[in-house]
């Protein structure tokens, strides 16, 4: 028991820039590193709340993860 599972590490799938658009506010999609900076000035430019949803490699450990149980890939 305890340690790293598919449950810490996999979030569902949910359009967070639909979800924030729905409410009124600006919802970006990155999908590739290369977007990201555009991405971030674009939501730190414009007069109303900005959520950012970027996607990254199902495959990647998250580095809160990686400090808290010294793991690099799964």
């Amino acid at each position: 028991m305890g340690g790293v599972t598919d449950e810490l590490v996999r979030l569902p799938q949910v359009n967070f820039a639909m979800l924030a658009e729905s409410l009124g506010a600006r919802g970006v999609v990155v999908n590739d590193r290369s977007e990201l900076m555009s991405a971030l000035e674009e939501a730190l430019n414009i007069d109303k709340a900005c959520v950012v949803d970027v996607h990254i490699d199902p495959r990647t450990v998250l580095i809160p993860y990686q400090r808290l149980y010294g793991i690099s890939t799964l």
